[in-house]
């Protein structure tokens, strides 16, 4: 590869590919390379695309680019700058068209195309909705895990639920819904699945039953023939004969063997105990034939190859469960109008398969002249595919920047052969392969120690094509010194087994450590080492200032090692905050905070309030259960029952908040040790829980539904839920390895970079087969599935990973890390084993690999040294001169016109921000008017108000209006509102079809919604749009009457709202507002036979379903609308005309409308003039269309 410069003048043209070892900057080249685009191409801001895969690493990107342009600017205005590289790139262009281009750049950077690879994605889907056959209104998902888990339950009510019970005893552990689910999580239709089945689903069950029934009468042989006189016949055999191990045949094995056979309905459901106790005794009979002969030991060998049999059939019945998984969770997904950030991707790869791909590619190209795609090692071969076929021209400028030795991430699909194949397939030529060889994280001595210690193999990464690239530091010395003195950067610290007392070794003689036991030596020699850093008597040091806590970061596997970490460190004084990539969801205040919020939810139930009170959020222990009177469990009752009303009658944070001032909870848990993660993890599960319930108006009991769904979850992480640091105070870092990449700290501390490699003998496999010249991803269902070239294979990928997974962590230190090794126990497949030493084996000595280790040493870089001994004492810090705080007083002044505002809050005149809620009537909430019980039941005598307005828009919502039934959810939604009586529910469903099969019309357009499909149609569409000195005077000069009667401050800010229904139809999209007033008890007082709203004013202004319109203000309710729909349009369909794509606003009065009257009664039609819409958006938003 060739030397990465920045200055080159060839990088500015065709495909390029720039590996960035860790450090190098990766991202400050990225923008320097988007600066060149847009100065020396002078492209277009929106011409250059950029994608990154994480939102974080977005937002870096956006935040160094803009602030590139800004530093260009400035020194294209002859204000000097410190970027050397940056005056480079703006003084090869000439000064005033530098700066028109900076200039205009800056204005117009929130149109920049920095997206994540999904974003990017959804933005084409969005802009080329045609070509890519886009689904109007589908719902972006963040999981589809509810998906799998349905077509999972299906599967085996489908296919197992018939099998015969002891047959379903054999399957259930092996196959049951957690295990389902799981395996059906990130399984894409260009995975190889292995075992390869021919058969089907149902053909495999049949023949598994008859392997069962050969099982089941050998296993009833046996049975008989021990029963009988067997069993002391084969105790005697046994001490009678010269079995070296007999005495391990105790009587304990014999009564196991009782136990097994006395239960024939359980005769599938073998242990792994109960296993190995028939092996021991077959194993018996075949070394030792001679003394021991017994018909029962052929039963139990026959039983034994049926048990192999059966066992056989799992991976395949498990392997055809992946094959139908993608297509039957597809179907799901499409059928409920959704769909999962991984089927952005998949739909775009389909496109550009499909009849209109050509539309598409040219599209892109026309889009986009510059591609720069960030950490492209961790992009799999779809995204690859997409990029390679979508910009395969000789005009688009493309930049793959990356590092495969930072390739971590295979558990979210990331494909390092993916990388390979695009190295070797000549798509990017050899001589456009830079490689970035200056590390500007590391100082010089720990870059050096690092080359060194991954240059100890001639192939450190075992895939040929991910070279190490001798990299040198571009940082000043920023060395840790400690009492002066300095010490190699890279400390690799060894454990003897000898030393190990002997309950925490592996049985046998090879003095292995077990896994358990090493972890909790390295964590405390890990808290020894940083006790004694962080004492003032050591007088740690980088770069002259005091080393702080800080500054160090431990580094672990899992969330549970960092656990173990947190808890040494706090038990020895020092500070520590987690970072991990685990859910809060997982974490055990979520198990808390719903045995509250249950007891909240059920303020009655005094075992449930009991179970609440125990918890730490309360601040109970068991002792209370004694200590607490009756009078004391009373208080509690009429605390949870405040609670309650609270969370129904003001929502769920209002009540939460109440809670937290109730029980104190802030300072009770701030006074404990682990007091501020417990109260970090409360908060944010509470603003999560807020969340949900404001995107999918949860009640009290769907919120606890939510709340278990998501605690009862697996997969993986979404960002928000990923645990949040408690603290940012002076404290150590502990964080995954995986959320470290990209970080850097002066000291790292990595006990754990040791895990075994092999492939597991449960659970999936993933790794690549080769196919032509090209590797193809394969998914293995368990070890036994894998021939020996597979087992090879999928161990050297595992190994792969950890290697590299150890370079992304070395590499995130500054000054110093220490890494940690020992012999442990089935370690020889670790990173660890094959990068350290020449040959590893558990049959060599401990004394021996350490000597063969000590040939690692370099003086000044790399110190190879026997584990010190341990400390107790805890940290013990000087005291520091507290400086007096004092309370910034605000000096600035709030522009008190910018807000949020809506319809409502126009109509109410308001001054502060009003929020507009979906479903509910303005005019219908101000009277609650209760059914005379002597009236006619009807839907004109169906109670008024707001609680009627919400049942008929949640049901209307919900239906499928091409559906004949809707009984089930009308039943539900008016249940949720009180509305429990028989005629209630006969009269909603009488309204529903009579809505759904009433005609609409505008102009010539005439159609009903039961035509309407759910992929047409958005419910509850949530709209923002900016304001500019919005005043209602302005207003009045648009609209004229529409806006008669406001009276509100000028607002600036941002209008919101929620539309009630938008739907397209032949082409043409509608809005739709449903209404419950009640104008009358005749339907001749909903009657409105006019085309618009013109001819109705001219024709009939006492009309009372108009003068309704008039008095809500509904008139100026559905011109906001249309201006929403407006622009939303804009952004959706990239030829929009409004005279062609808007087909007007319905605002149907439900109580009125009967299909026999023809759409004449209860229908107000109206299509806006497009002038208006125009000069109304224009004048809204400020003049920005």
């Amino acid at each position: 590869m060739k030397k990465f410069d920045i200055d080159d003048r060839h990088l500015l043209t065709g495909r390029n590919l720039i590996e960035a070892s860790a450090g190098t900057g990766k991202t400050y080249s990225i923008a320097l390379l988007f600066l060149r685009l847009l100065l020396e191409k002078e492209l277009e801001l929106d011409k250059i695309l950029a994608v990154t895969f994480t939102n974080a690493a977005a937002d870096e990107l956006k935040g160094r680019i803009r602030q590139f342009i800004k530093d260009a600017l400035q020194f294209s205005r002859g204000v000097p700058i410190e970027n050397r590289e940056i005056r480079k790139i703006v003084d090869r262009v000439e000064e005033k068209t530098a700066r028109s281009l900076l200039e205009m750049a800056l204005l117009s950077f929130d149109d920049a195309a920095i997206f994540t690879i999904h974003g990017f994605c959804q933005r084409v889907l969005i802009e080329n909705a045609f070509e890519s056959g886009t689904t109007f209104g589908t719902e972006l998902l963040e999981s589809d895990a509810p998906f799998r888990r349905e077509w999972a339950a299906d599967f085996i009510r489908k296919h197992f639920y018939s099998l015969p019970s002891d047959l379903l005893n054999f399957i259930w552990p092996k196959m049951d819904l957690p295990v389902l689910e799981e395996l059906a999580r990130g399984v894409d239709s260009k995975t190889r699945v292995i075992p390869e089945c021919q058969e089907s689903i149902t053909e495999k069950l049949e023949e598994l039953q008859r392997v069962a029934s050969a099982f089941q009468g050998h296993f009833h042989q046996a049975r008989q023939i021990w029963e009988g006189q067997a069993r002391d016949e084969i105790q005697e055999l046994i001490q009678s004969s010269s079995l070296k191990g007999k005495s391990s045949y105790k009587d304990d094995k014999y009564e196991a063997l009782d136990r097994y056979f006395r239960y024939p309905e359980l005769a599938f459901t073998l242990s792994s105990t109960q296993l190995a106790l028939l092996k021991k005794f077959s194993y018996a009979e075949k070394l030792f034939s001679a003394d021991i002969q017994h018909p029962f030991f052929t039963c139990i060998d026959s039983m034994l190859a049926s048990y192999r049999d059966l066992s056989s059939f799992v991976p395949e019945l498990k392997a055809l469960f992946l094959l139908k998984s993608r297509v039957e969770t597809g179907q799901r997904k499409e059928r409920a109008g959704v769909q999962s950030f991984d089927d952005l991707i998949q739909r775009i790869f389909r496109a550009l398969n499909g009849p209109l791909a050509a539309e598409l590619k040219a599209s892109l190209q026309k889009r986009y002249h510059a591609v720069l795609i960030d950490e492209s090692q961790d992009t799999d071969p779809v995204q690859f595919e997409i990029f390679k076929r979508v910009f395969d021209d000789d005009q688009t400028i493309l930049f793959f920047i990356g590092d495969p030795k930072q390739s971590i991430y295979s558990f979210r699909g990331a494909d390092i052969y993916a990388y390979r194949d695009v190295v070797n397939s000549g798509y990017v030529q050899t001589g456009r392969q830079y490689s970035m060889d200056t590390n500007y994280r590391s100082t010089q001595k720990l870059v050096d120690a690092v080359n060194k210690l991954f240059s100890a193999k001639g192939n450190p990464f075992l895939i040929p094509e991910i070279e190490l690239v001798q990299v040198k530091s571009g940082r000043s010395p920023v060395d840790l010194t400690e009492n002066g003195q300095h010490s190699a950067p890279l400390q690799i610290w060894y454990q003897s087994s000898t030393e190990v007392e002997a309950h925490h070794l592996a049985r046998g003689r090879k003095q292995l450590m077990l896994k358990p036991a090493a972890e909790k030596i390295f964590a405390r020699h890990t808290v020894s080492e940083i006790v004694r850093l962080l004492d003032p008597r050591t007088k740690a040091k980088i770069d002259e200032a005091p080393l702080r806590a800080r500054d160090i970061a431990v580094l672990v596997k899992t969330n549970k090692q960092g656990r173990m970490i947190k808890n040494m460190l706090s038990e020895r004084g020092v500070q520590a905050v987690m970072s991990g990539d685990s859910s809060v969801f997982a974490s055990f205040e979520a198990i808390e905070l719903r045995m509250v919020l249950l007891a909240v939810s059920e303020p009655g139930n005094t075992g449930l309030l009991k179970a609440a009170r125990m918890t730490s959020i309360l601040g109970g222990n068991l002792n209370d259960f004694e200590v607490l009177s009756e009078q004391d469990w009373e208080r509690e009752q009429v605390k949870i029952a405040e609670l309650s009303e609270l969370w129904q009658k003001r929502g769920f944070f209002p009540m939460f908040h109440t809670l937290l001032t109730m029980y104190g909870l802030k300072r009770n848990l701030l006074q404990q040790p682990n007091g501020e993660r417990v109260l970090t993890n409360i908060t944010h599960l509470a603003e999560l829980l807020k969340d949900a319930i404001e995107a999918h108006d949860l009640g009290i009991s769907n919120t606890l539904e939510y709340l278990s769904e998501r605690i009862t979850e697996e997969g993986q992480t979404p960002r928000e839920f990923e645990l949040r640091l408690e603290s940012d105070s002076d404290a150590v870092v502990i964080s995954t390895i995986h959320k470290s990449k990209g970080l850097e700290y002066p000291v790292v501390f990595c006990p754990f970079l040791w895990s075994n490699t092999n492939v597991r003998t449960e659970g999936t496999v993933k790794f690549h087969v080769t196919e032509g010249e090209r590797a193809v991803a394969a998914i293995a269902v368990g070890r036994s599935s894998l021939n020996d070239e597979q087992l090879g294979q999928a161990s050297l990928e595992n190994r792969s990973e950890a290697l590299r997974l150890m370079y992304v962590a070395v590499t995130r230190a500054v000054s110093r890390c220490y890494i940690f090794w020992g012999k442990i126990s089935r370690m020889e497949s670790s990173a660890l084993a094959y990068l350290l030493h020449r040959d590893y084996s558990t049959d060599t000595k401990p004394e021996k690999l350490f000597a063969d280790l000590c040939r690692l040493n370099c003086p000044g870089l790399i110190e190879v040294l026997s584990m010190p001994g341990l400390t107790s004492d805890k940290l013990s810090l000087e005291w520091e001169e507290q400086v007096p705080l004092a309370a910034l007083s605000f000096q600035g002044s709030i522009p008190w016109s910018w807000r949020f505002t809506s319809y409502s809050g126009l109509i109410r005149g308001a001054t502060e921000e009003v929020e507009e809620q979906p479903g509910i009537d303005e005019i219908e909430t101000k009277e609650e008017v209760n059914v005379d019980p002597d009236s006619n039941q009807t839907i004109f005598s169906f109670k008024k108000g707001a609680q009627t307005g919400l049942a008929w828009h949640d049901i209307l919502e919900k239906v499928d209006f091409t559906a004949e039934e809707h009984q089930v959810i009308a039943k539900d939604e008016l249940s949720k509102r009180g509305f429990t009586e028989k005629w209630m529910l006969d009269v909603s469903l009488k309204m529903i079809k009579s809505v759904l099969q009433c005609p609409l019309m505008i102009g010539d357009k005439e159609f009903t919604l039961s035509k309407v499909t759910h992929a047409r149609r958005i419910s509850e569409l949530e709209f923002y749009f900016k304001v500019n000195g919005l005043t209602q005077n302005k207003l009045k000069s648009v609209l004229g009457d529409v806006a008669a009667g406001l009276n509100f401050k000028a607002v600036s800010g941002f209008m919101k709202g929620f539309i009630d229904l938008v739907l397209e139809y032949e082409g043409k999209f509608y809005i739709i507002d449903w209404k419950s007033n009640h104008l009358g008890n005749q339907l001749d007082d909903y009657l409105f036979p006019y085309a618009s709203l013109t001819e109705a004013k001219a024709k009939d202004p006492g009309c009372k379903l108009l003068q309704s319109m008039i008095k809500g203000h509904y008139l100026l309710q559905y011109h906001v609308y249309t201006v929403a729909l407006h622009l939303y349009l804009q952004q959706r369909l990239r030829e929009y005309d409004y005279d062609r794509h808007f087909g007007g606003v319905f605002y149907l009065y439900l109580r009125g409308i009967d299909p026999s009257r023809a759409g004449k009664t209860g229908v107000f039609r109206d299509r806006p003039h497009r002038r208006t819409v125009e000069q109304l958006t224009a004048m809204l938003t400020g003049g920005q269309e």
